[in-house]
């Protein structure tokens, strides 16, 4: 078996157990266990796995993760006045963050041809801004492109962010839970969404009202760490109890 076909079973077992240890995937295909850590190293890469310490656990669950063109689509409305109440947050001359998602796209559209640095890891933010009149500075953070949402992410990225300083974080999420917060679909994009909240002054979410009715695979934002969420409806009572506790400002997009 060659290190495809292996790197492709080790794949098929997490999807099944969601976790693997060095020790039995050596033996399971009778090779070194060294072999085993750089077949981990070239699947965290690709956004499939996220080592651990003597193993892996799975990245995300693929059958409920949302490709980004579908995820465009979804609420564009809603999604637009979002990014337009964030845009009237920023003071030309800030450094704004924005991470990868569809709203913070949008925020993206709503601030071509002011002057602000935008620092994204997000392939499709980057090219709103890739016209020759714009006038903002552009900043792209390194990493391993996860294909579903087109975000840079991974240790490369995570380096990058340890060494910049925004006036503003926009971060998007693909749901919510009461008591872990704000969630994605993958725990490498969710490492580094953490990361660029530590980034910045202001972390502000950006999520519609549906983000609110759905849970996803890995927390990344427990409420306490969060300034303000820009959301197109007053939150259920239960989350509007618990985002008032946590000191979080809402505001609901008009």
């Amino acid at each position: 078996m060659d290190c495809t076909e292996r790197q492709k079973e080790i794949e098929r077992i997490l999807a099944e157990e969601r976790k693997a240890s060095v020790d039995l995937l050596s033996k399971r295909f009778k090779v070194s266990e060294v072999t085993i850590r750089k077949d981990l190293a070239q699947l965290e890469t690709r956004g499939v796995l996220l080592r651990t310490h003597g193993g892996a656990v799975l990245a995300e669950r693929p059958e409920l993760v949302i490709p980004h063109l579908t995820r465009t689509g979804e609420n564009p409305a809603a999604k637009e006045r979002i990014a337009r109440e964030a845009a009237r947050r920023i003071q030309d001359g800030e450094h704004v963050l924005l991470d990868a998602g569809s709203t913070t796209l949008s925020i993206a559209r709503c601030l071509r041809g002011r002057e602000v640095t935008v620092v994204t890891n997000s392939v499709p933010v980057a090219m709103e801004f890739a016209g020759e009149s714009e006038r903002a500075n552009v900043i792209v953070l390194g990493g391993s492109l996860r294909r579903s949402s087109l975000a840079l992410m991974g240790p490369l990225a995570q380096a990058q962010l340890g060494s910049i300083h925004c006036d503003r974080a926009f971060l998007g999420a693909s749901g919510f839970d009461l008591r872990t917060g704000f969630c994605c679909q993958n725990l490498i994009e969710a490492e580094t969404k953490r990361a660029m909240m530590t980034t910045a002054r202001e972390v502000v979410m950006v999520a519609d009202k549906a983000k609110f009715e759905r849970t996803a695979f890995a927390p990344f934002c427990p409420l306490k760490e969060l300034d303000a969420l820009i959301t197109d409806a007053p939150p259920a009572r239960p989350v509007a109890d618990a985002l008032r506790k946590a000191g979080v400002e809402v505001v609901v997009s008009a």
